[in-house]
């Protein structure tokens, strides 16, 4: 496989670098002199750009490219050199095309197929039910957790394990960080969620800056009859709607919809499109959905587009209540079940008797920027991970390897793009401790236990 480098006026053209970036890939040359990691123009330490764009030459150009012990070296036209390392290119031109591999859109017949269930204690003990739990989250945007304990400290103990809790506005409960929904409260003024009928599918917290984004549910009490869970994937209900009526996605990811819930004498509000698309790859990013708490105040649909934006919303609501798409049951006491608030719409069915659910809401397991498919590369990379396993062992034992350990021998080689972590006495690459911090506050337990 031979390298070759080539340049225009406006690209660079890599063919080869390395068995990664095996082909040809193109990059723009005002891209790499801006993204340039030479100390005048880039800080080591806090990975922070220094100059500006505005100060480049719009117009650059390479003079003169080389590569050697997997370095390139460019001549630029105003009289500066970059070093580009190949894992640099490795990085950046890799990771675009694993971005969007992970959700798999399903509707009844499709979900019915696949594993949606984990077991609560072996989630808790088990690396591997723990990644069963996250494999399901990430491809259904569902998960339902059997065997749970009917009691809100159980649920506690399962959320410190999966990540951080967000506050909720719902009837919350300070000291053990829960919020419980039934009809008995008397918080029908605040939702219909405290009564005992119907609730339309939805998102949570449309009318929130940031939603949550995992929602978990369980019921613990029910007397009487109904109350059966429904979910819909919104993600496949939009890729059907981009299908048959692209204009109908383009309406409800322009105009902003203004969603409003009162509290208490309170007024929480926010507008923002139903759907956000990713502009690139063509794949849901997020919903807000929701029948009750979308405001009759509507100032960013103009009157003369509103017959189009609501035909384009009734369009999206027929996938979502199609027999096809609408998965419908009934969770047994000791089910919890977690979802994707920006992905799955949920609701239930009417009931009768009392009736009392414990949840929590929080932020999500992966950020759009870290793939399921890009760490389980780094996973498997076998220099990333004995540096990430001794910084892992740090951040979790707060105890450092040896001198004479072969980890340490390896991550002091590390000499450019590095920190030291607090009371460390092992330098490690920026890269591992992002990952490492990233790790060990949402699948802390399960690395450690499988990697350490």
């Amino acid at each position: 496989m031979m390298q070759s480098v080539k340049w225009c006026s406006r690209f660079l053209y890599l063919r080869n670098i390395s068995p990664k970036l095996s082909g040809l890939y193109k990059v723009s040359n005002f891209y790499l002199r801006d993204n340039c990691q030479e100390k005048d123009s880039f800080n080591v330490k806090s990975r922070q750009r220094i100059h500006t764009s505005l100060a480049l030459d719009r117009n650059v150009k390479p003079l003169d490219v080389a590569i050697s012990n997997d370095v390139v070296s460019i001549n630029w036209s105003d009289n500066h050199t970059s070093n580009f390392n190949v894992k640099w290119f490795e990085k950046i031109l890799s990771g675009i095309q694993n971005e969007y591999k992970l959700a798999q859109p399903w509707n009844v017949e499709s979900i019915k197929t696949r594993n949606t269930s984990v077991d609560y204690h072996r989630v808790l003990s088990c690396p591997n039910e723990k990644y069963k739990f996250y494999n399901s989250l990430v491809i259904n945007g569902f998960v339902l957790v059997k065997n749970s304990p009917r009691s809100s400290q159980s649920m506690m103990e399962f959320s410190r394990e999966i990540g951080s809790i967000k506050d909720s506005r719902e009837y919350f409960d300070p000291e053990l960080q829960y919020y419980t929904l039934s009809n008995e409260n008397n918080h029908d003024d605040f939702d219909i969620a405290y009564t005992q009928g119907a609730i339309r599918l939805h998102t949570d917290n449309p009318d929130m800056a940031h939603p949550a984004s995992l929602v978990t549910l369980q019921i613990i009490e029910h007397s009487g009859t109904g109350g059966k869970s429904l979910l819909t994937d919104g993600m496949h209900c939009v890729e059907e709607l981009e299908k048959n009526y692209p204009e109908a996605v383009n309406i409800l990811s322009t105009y902003r919809v203004v969603y409003q819930q009162f509290n208490n004498g309170e007024n929480y509000i926010f507008a923002a499109p139903v759907i956000e698309m990713d502009k690139q790859s063509g794949k849901l990013l997020s919903m807000r959905i929701s029948e009750s708490n979308r405001s009759p105040i509507q100032p960013f649909i103009p009157q003369e587009n509103m017959d189009k934006w609501y035909d384009a919303w009734i369009k999206l609501n027929r996938y979502f209540y199609d027999s096809k798409n609408l998965l419908e049951m009934q969770l047994d006491f000791d089910t919890m079940m977690v979802m994707d608030n920006r992905r799955i719409v949920h609701g239930r069915t009417a009931f009768t008797g009392n009736r009392k659910i414990i949840g929590y809401k929080r932020g999500r397991v992966m950020t759009n920027l870290v793939s399921f498919d890009s760490f389980s590369e780094l996973l498997s990379d076998e220099r990333f991970m004995l540096e990430f396993k001794a910084c892992l062992r740090e951040l979790e034992l707060g105890e450092p390897f040896s001198d004479s350990d072969s980890t340490s021998q390896y991550t002091r080689t590390q000499s450019y793009d590095s920190i030291m972590l607090p009371n460390s006495r092992v330098r490690f690459s920026n890269e591992v401790v992002v990952f490492a911090y990233y790790f060990k506050y949402v699948f802390h337990k399960m690395i450690v236990k499988s990697y350490v």
